[in-house]
Parts: structure tokens; sequence; C-alpha cells
């Protein structure tokens, strides 16, 4: 084996996305290729009494035993207020440079440190905010100077980066939109216990979704009259939400950041990635589609930055 292939074989960093319901651990060398990693369940809401050492040697034990000076960075909701400590948040334009300067020691473990979340207000003065996505859009790298990243999830983030800076950024409530009509509002009775259907319902409300946005309370009513008047089967009904938001989040989304960006990029590699793809294909706009495999380099160019890793 060659020097430079056992180099590349030596962990330099960890990394960890500790959010609210889930959380991902990397194992990294210096370049940032993931040489392990592992996912699970334990996210913020299932920490009990504010016991993080626990969780965190659950996830990372055995890396640390590799050697105790491994770094740990960590980011995402675990830097929140209701977090392990609060991170602050740096102010847009940032990029991994603003990110290094204003990490977050935690005492209470040996050489761990949480990534600053980002703010910025809109032109409506809205505040918004993002926490591990920052680490996530601005590691798309590439040839990408000026792009739209969009990271799905229960709050789905839509992410300028240009110059590899984030200039901007805007958050849609689509997923706990999406729970709170499916649960408590008149459309969780048209439901049943089983769902079919799922490909052309979708697509149908997407196409509703994305050209009646600006009446998107009213269409949403639809669900129901469309089941009442049997042109909608009771089991098509979640899928059929499920595109009028997803919809309804395109159509504002492209009014918010314009459409003369270079690149639309999809993050992330579960199958809810896969159901914006297709609302993307049905809305006729063009989008790629990139995995997580590149988080690593933006890991270690922040912990390089701070002086964690040579």
């Amino acid at each position: 084996m060659s020097g430079d292939t056992a180099s590349a074989l030596v962990p330099a960093l960890i990394g960890i996305d500790w959010g609210t319901t889930n959380r991902r651990g990397y194992l990294l060398n210096s370049n940032g290729k993931i040489l392990d990693s592992r996912q699970d369940g334990l996210g913020l809401s299932k920490v009990a009494g504010g016991d993080f050492l626990g969780p965190l040697e659950k996830l990372i034990g055995d890396w640390q035993s590799i050697s105790e000076a491994l770094p740990v960075l960590m980011s995402g909701m675990v830097g929140a207020s209701t977090g392990w400590l609060d991170a602050g948040y740096c102010s847009v334009p940032v990029g991994l440079e603003e990110l290094s300067e204003k990490l977050t020691s935690v005492t209470a473990s040996k050489n761990v440190w949480i990534v600053p979340g980002v703010r910025t207000i809109d032109k409506a003065k809205m505040p918004d905010v993002i926490r591990g996505e920052e680490v996530q859009s601005l590691s798309i790298g590439g040839d990408r100077n000026d792009a739209v990243v969009i990271i799905p999830g229960t709050h789905c983030k839509w992410i300028r980066v240009k110059g590899q800076k984030i200039i901007s950024f805007t958050t849609f409530l689509t997923g706990d939109l999406y729970g709170a009509i499916l649960n408590n509002t008149v459309i969780s009775m048209l439901r049943t216990g089983t769902e079919i259907g799922g490909h052309e319902a979708f697509c149908r409300g997407v196409e509703i979704g994305f050209t009646e946005h600006a009446n998107l309370m009213h269409v949403l009513f639809g669900a129901r009259t469309n089941v009442l008047f049997k042109t909608l089967m009771p089991e098509e009904v979640s899928h059929y939400v499920s595109g009028l938001l997803i919809g309804a989040e395109i159509a504002s989304g492209i009014s918010i950041i314009g459409s003369a960006q270079k690149s639309m990029v999809l993050l992330g590699s579960d199958a809810l990635i896969q159901r914006y793809e297709l609302a993307f294909s049905t809305c006729k706009i063009n989008v790629d589609v990139v995995g997580l495999e590149a988080v690593g380099s933006a890991y270690i160019k922040i912990a390089q930055s701070a002086g964690l890793v040579r």
C-alpha cells in the first residue's frame, strides 16, 4: 500500500448532522472523503433530560476510540436554543470561512464543536433561519457558481448559493402543513387505511398547486369536493394533497428566487427527493439531483479553516 493510499484511509474528523428527529454521522479523512457513515432516529426530540453526552457516545464512540484527538464537528438543531448549546447565527452572505469563525465549543466534551446556523431577513422584513442546511448547501461545489439548492424536509429550504456563499434563502412549511391537513382537518375524514393511485393523483395535485398557488386555500378544499363528486378516490387523497402543497411551493419558490440562476439542485437521497424530482418534472422545470456524498468536504473545510484539522 502506497503512502498516499494509506493516508487516505486515516480519519481526520467526525462530522455530525444532528436534527430534531434524526441524525447522521460521518467519519472523514483530511480530504473530506467519507470513510464510514451511519444514521439513527435519536434526534433532539428523543434526547432525555438534556443528556447529549450519552447519545453522542452511542453514535461515534467506536470512531473516537481510533484517536482521542479526533475532533467532532456538529451541525443542525443540536446548536439551537433548544439543543445542546445555542451556537448562534451568522448573517448572510456567509460561506464556510465565516461559519468556521463562529464555532461554539462544547465544554462538557473534549474537542467537540458546533457550527452556527444562518439567518436572513427577506424583502417583507420576515426573519428566516437554517441549521444544518448551511453545511449541506455549501457542499455542492463544482462549477455551480450560482445555484438554488432545494433541501426537502418537514421544513423545505430553498437556498441561493453564489460564489460559494449563501446569499439568501426561504423556508416553506410544506411537510408540517401536510401533516396538519391530513390529521387535523375535514380532509382527514376522507382518508382510508389503504392508499393507492399515488403517481397520477400526486401529479394532478402538483399541476393544480403550481398553476393555482395563489388560491391554495381554495384548491385544498377541493380534495373534499373531488371525493364528494367521485373525481378523486379516498385512497388518493394523501397523494393529491402532497402534490398540491409541493406544486404551490415550487411556484412560490420560483417567484421568490427568479429564474435566472444557472442551476437548480435537489439535495438529498431519500424518497422525498424522488417525489420532489417528479414534481419538478411535472412542472417542466429542469433540476439536478445531488446526493449528500460531498457533505464531508464542507465539514473538513470548516474544520481546516478553524484550525481543528491540518
